[in-house]
């Protein structure tokens, strides 16, 4: 199996199944059995942006296409998508060796693959600019529902500039190190031993900006528990939480466990986490994730947030509530989000109450809540 054939895989899954990304690019590498001739990294980055730009791809296309875009096959649109996804966005390679390639994948589908493709190609090496003309929304591959609320929200100029930095995102992973085990210089030493190119973060002095899309398994300090991928702003709720060594606190909705670690990392030891979520499933990766690493001050249970925790009632001196929420914020980084975005949005504010309503009581006088969420949608913050 190539790559691409990969990359088929990943974005059908996405675009027909409703498979999230990250699960669809984890299935596909999994069910390989012979990695060596494959390229992860690679395979990740067309398959995300192809997930990224579909949007824009398909309005290109359906200025080419005889037959609607609503009205082609799913793995036809697939294979059309990937193809002006590398024609457009992939220098390194040659456009006549990518419509080859798909074209040789389009099985009895091949001749109408190969028309539009090769009116597309024929504009492209006359110098036409293919963009030209698409409307914001598809300019910025956004969904037209979603573009519109965020206009609503923020105006016109601002959404543009939100949509563009979605796009930029690409290609950086943010490390959160655990600098009580190792320094700054030393693990930056070891990624350029590693010929990894990276960067300190923007806002935070134990965060390390990666360029590019490693396999973090494979990284220097993983099986050690000496980092976590953790973007910068998720740093931002227990970094203002206040939490101190021998406090004790309450993550509610704790998985994957980002949060939990860097409050166990600010516990340095003392005091105690009590991290929880909904759904064995969810409990399974925060203990997976947790075992990394070795810090002792720390229980794991099922826990439905909308539900009231007696037990803990008065206890907790910092509250972290990072709730369910639509994920408009982390689009860069999880761009198929975006295609169901406004559609969680109807219910998940009411869920999102509940999940306050019932958590509060846990917090002892004078303690200290944290909400937050990974989206912009002021519905899902200000409003709740």
């Amino acid at each position: 199996m190539t790559d691409r054939e990969l990359v088929y895989r990943i974005v059908f899954d996405v675009f027909a199944d409703g498979e999230m990304a990250d699960v669809a690019y984890h299935n596909a590498l999994s069910s390989y059995s012979d990695s060596s001739g494959i390229n992860p990294g690679h395979i990740k980055r067309l398959s995300y942006g192809v997930i990224e730009r579909a949007i824009t791809l398909d309005a290109i296309i359906s200025r080419y296409s005889n037959i609607r875009i609503n009205k082609l096959d799913q793995d036809v649109l697939v294979l059309l998508e990937m193809a002006v996804y590398e024609i457009l966005y992939v220098d390194s390679i040659p456009g006549y060796a990518t419509v080859n390639e798909i074209v040789g994948l389009a099985g009895t589908k091949s001749g109408f693959v190969n028309g539009v493709l090769r009116s597309i190609l024929r504009d492209v090496d006359d110098g036409v600019d293919l963009v030209q003309g698409l409307k914001p929304e598809e300019l910025y591959s956004l969904p037209t529902e979603l573009y519109d609320h965020l206009v609503n929200a923020y105006g016109a100029k601002t959404t543009k500039k939100i949509a563009k930095a979605f796009l930029e995102r690409q290609g950086e992973t943010t490390l959160h190190i655990d600098t009580s085990r190792i320094s700054m210089e030393e693990y930056i030493r070891k990624m350029n031993e590693s010929g990894i190119e990276c960067e300190r973060g923007r806002y935070f002095d134990d965060a390390l900006i990666l360029r590019g899309t490693p396999e973090i398994s494979s990284l220097f300090g993983y099986d050690e528990g000496y980092f976590y991928v953790q973007d910068e702003a998720s740093m931002l709720p227990v970094a203002v939480s206040g939490i101190r060594p021998g406090d004790t606190v309450v993550d509610v909705c704790g998985a994957p466990g980002g949060k939990a670690i860097h409050a166990l990392m600010q516990l340095q030891g003392q005091g105690s986490l009590s991290v929880r979520d909904v759904s064995e499933a969810k409990v399974a990766r925060l203990r997976e994730n947790l075992a990394r690493y070795p810090y002792k001050n720390v229980s794991v249970k099922i826990h439905d947030g909308t539900k009231s925790d007696p037990e803990w009632e008065g206890k907790a001196d910092v509250l972290l509530l990072d709730v369910p929420c639509t994920g408009i914020g982390i689009i860069g980084r999880k761009p198929d989000l975006k295609y169901g975005a406004m559609n969680r949005a109807i219910d998940i504010t009411d869920l999102q109450k509940d999940i306050v309503r019932e958590s509060l009581p846990m917090l002892r006088p004078g303690g200290t809540l944290v909400y937050s969420t990974c989206t912009i949608n002021p519905d899902e913050n200000d409003s709740v």
